[in-house]
């Protein structure tokens, strides 16, 4: 049960307020989001409190999304131990969002589109492969269209953003490692 409601229903521990979960998975990897507003005092959102676990990965990174600089973030390690700790509001006005991602076998970290609210969706991110050194997806979208793709290469302390301009066909496959997009067509 959602740590919400478990605390409503069941009267177990939990926020005091709204904090709401929910999923995207690709092929074999799965991206959280994490929602928290009207808290009465800040809660610390561990790895117990996601709704659906399931995931190859290892390890995971969290940022969370803000509208007015969605491609500027801090990425932070995710761990059972520390979590997200969500602060307290008074309203709606103080929600917070936050982008759970894996970290892939090789290192990399897809961190999602640039500048969306859900910036991980099966609608435009399909067919995601890593090798040793590379992350390569298939993009879709409007014939022409740019889409920003935000990664994190292995190491690395702060994320890149990659421009990738959607083909003919409405779809591209694009490369981390080289940081470039080519028409599928």
């Amino acid at each position: 049960i959602e740590s919400t409601w478990r605390t409503r229903s069941l009267g177990l521990e939990g926020p005091h307020g709204e904090v709401w979960n929910t999923q995207t998975t690709i092929g074999q990897y799965t991206w959280y989001y994490v929602f928290g507003c009207m808290l009465q005092a800040p809660y610390a959102f561990v790895a117990d409190d996601f709704l659906f676990p399931s995931s190859t990965a290892t390890s995971y990174v969290w940022h969370e999304y803000i509208a007015s600089d969605s491609l500027n973030f801090k990425v932070q390690k995710f761990t059972s131990q520390t979590g997200i700790t969500i602060p307290a509001g008074k309203s709606y006005g103080d929600s917070h969002i936050y982008i759970v991602s894996p970290v892939l076998p090789n290192g990399w970290i897809f961190l999602g589109e640039g500048g969306k609210f859900i910036s991980i969706a099966k609608q435009r991110i399909s067919n995601l492969i890593t090798s040793s050194d590379d992350v390569i997806m298939d993009v879709r979208g409007s014939p022409q269209e740019v889409v920003w793709l935000m990664f994190m290469k292995p190491g690395a302390s702060s994320p890149l953003a990659y421009s990738c301009v959607i083909g003919r066909s409405g779809q591209s496959r694009f490369s981390a490692q080289n940081g470039m997009c080519q028409d599928t067509e």
